[in-house]
């Protein structure tokens, strides 16, 4: 498992080339057969993986997830403090359902598109003013009606002598002169203005790989973390009440909490605690051309995207039923459809299979409405054409992230062979001594560890090597195994620090922009939040939710003998 560790943090071989080393050094070293060792890389958990990221391909084919983000960027205002609550909440919503590191992808360059219009805009509208300043400053002895007219911008701009954002630029000027003093002056305010672009470029970018992370850590398939987590508890305890609903009412409101965290704390360190609480009457009037030209950026992109298209509503609907399946197979509160079958033999990959299937079947177009096509000499004709469905295999071949898919099973096939080699027993009685703390200062160790190891490696071969030892851990103080196992999963996600801590770190800093000490200094406070906010999870919601203050009768079987279960994960002493 180290050697496979640091291949995969060292990145000696292709991420995926390394997920294949299990099923060669397990066979050979005599731990697990290689029937048994292939068996982990494909399981029902990898048919939900397949299915979801297949719905994700539609959802990018048809350009769905662009039209929502840049609708929601509309919705919520240009302030700089509202820009970056949309950014960031768009992208937290789209990575609940779409793979983080497309999410990233996808965000990233829009995030750089307005700032780059913004940067541009500003930088012609300063050229413009210093020319008519020169311009009126010749022109006082010779055209007094003019200049007149001029010193007022606001006039100006309604006689169509010039724009609004010079009009305003040329407001805050009290002579028509250029002296030197005017230049330095210019030149600050340029510089002032740089950093204030930067500064919000930086924001951006890097909350945008924060929240996609966070996002994708509310559902069962955002992240490769929980799918191993379902993996592994329902090998050890297939009655067991975890599903896509329970996940989801135990981490999302934690996700909500750290995304609003991640707004304040973002904002704060990169434009100041005082500009965030500043309202918007205190904006002066070229700040706010600035807000309206960056409105009118984002209206054309959105208007670029053309109306909503019969293949956007396609998948848009199936999209909508297969969560809807998600959250009614087996909610807990009330009887879920999966009841109406054997116990046990519908999970959530059935549903996910068939809306796909569905989407291979599904016009991409109307069909009750001809869409001419070109003919050879460039003239449009008839309506023949070859029938478009919402999704095609080969944008599945091209699109899927079938590395990722092999780098899940790696991660089964890792916590298969700690299991069987005794490694998770080991370990988990190296850390018995652990059960003396108080359950919520150990908890909050855990988590802590988990974080700082996945700024260093992959969180799916975290999850892959702590989960079974957590589980391990759990039965031995008799504590409820989802206590320590969910928040375990969850922190995986708290890769806040580095670049090559997570693919959407990654794909943030690879943009240029970002230095590594920027993402330290947002990262850290980002992470001390998330151990606090993850552990605080298990003992209010979580609690009242899976009933954690108890041991779960789905997981007796599994105790040791001997081991007591009457504990309290908020009391202060040992069980």
């Amino acid at each position: 498992m180290i050697v496979i560790g640091l291949f995969w943090v060292f990145e000696l071989l292709p991420i995926a080339v390394t997920s294949f080393l299990p099923a060669i050094l397990l066979p050979l070293l005599g731990i697990a057969s290689a029937s048994s060792v292939c068996n982990q890389y494909f399981k029902s958990i990898s048919f939900l993986l397949i299915g979801s990221l297949s719905i994700a391909c539609a959802v990018e084919r048809w350009n769905l997830h662009k039209r929502i983000a840049l609708r929601v960027l509309l919705s919520m205002g240009t302030r700089p403090s509202l820009l970056l609550l949309a950014f960031i909440l768009v992208t937290a919503f789209i990575a609940m359902w779409l793979n983080n590191t497309a999410t990233t992808s996808m965000m990233v360059p829009i995030a750089h598109a307005v700032v780059s219009e913004l940067r541009s805009s500003a930088k012609r509208a300063s050229r413009h003013c210093r020319r008519m300043n020169g311009d009126t400053a010749m022109e006082m002895t010779t055209r007094p009606t003019e200049t007149t007219l001029l010193s007022n911008p606001a006039e100006s701009e309604q006689m169509g002598l010039m724009p609004a954002s010079v009009a305003v630029s040329a407001d805050d000027g009290s002579n028509g002169s250029l002296s030197d003093e005017d230049d330095g002056s210019e030149n600050a305010a340029s510089l002032a203005e740089t950093r204030e672009y930067d500064n919000l470029l930086k924001a951006l970018v890097i909350s945008i790989a924060y929240s996609s992370c966070l996002g994708g850590s509310s559902t069962l398939i955002g992240s490769n973390s929980s799918i191993i987590l379902k993996e592994i508890v329902d090998s050890l305890w297939p009655d067991n009440d975890l599903t896509f609903t329970s996940y989801m009412i135990f981490n999302l409101p934690t996700a909500v909490l750290m995304v609003l965290c991640c707004w304040v704390w973002m904002f704060c360190v990169f434009h100041g605690p005082r500009r965030f609480f500043r309202c918007r009457a205190s904006d002066d009037s070229h700040t706010l051309a600035a807000y309206r030209h960056m409105q009118v950026v984002i209206r054309r992109n959105y208007d670029d995207l053309g109306p909503i298209s019969w293949a956007e509503v396609g998948v848009a609907v199936h999209f909508g039923i297969v969560v809807l399946l998600w959250l009614t197979r087996n909610p807990g509160f009330f009887p879920g459809w999966s009841q109406l079958f054997t116990k046990n033999q519908i999970d959530d990959s059935v549903p996910t299979l068939l809306v796909v299937c569905s989407l291979f079947v599904f016009p991409a177009y109307n069909p009750r409405k001809a869409r001419p096509v070109e003919s050879g000499n460039g003239k449009r004709r008839g309506a023949k054409r070859k029938r478009e469905t919402l999704l095609e295999w080969d944008v599945i071949q091209k699109n899927l992230p079938w590395g990722v898919i092999i780098m899940t099973g790696a991660g089964f096939a890792l916590a298969f062979a700690s299991d069987k080699s005794g490694l998770s027993q080991f370990l988990g009685d190296k850390l018995t001594f652990m059960l003396s703390l108080p359950r919520m200062a150990m908890l909050f160790i855990i988590v802590t560890i988990t974080a700082l190891l996945t700024e260093v490696t992959t969180n799916g071969a975290v999850a892959s090597l702590l989960l079974p030892i957590v589980a391990k851990l759990a039965l031995e103080g008799g504590i409820h195994p989802l206590y320590l196992m969910v928040p375990t999963s969850t922190a995986t996600t708290l890769s806040f620090m580095l670049p090559v801590a997570t693919p959407p770190n990654a794909v943030a800093f690879s943009y240029g922009g970002i230095r590594i000490i920027d993402m330290v200094k947002a990262g850290a406070g980002m992470n001390i939040i998330g151990f606090v906010l993850v552990t605080l999870s298990a003992h209010t919601w979580g609690q009242a939710w899976f009933q954690l203050d108890r041991f779960p009768d789905w997981a007796l079987s599994s105790l040791p003998n001997g081991t007591s279960t009457t504990w309290m994960p908020n009391s202060t002493s040992a069980a």
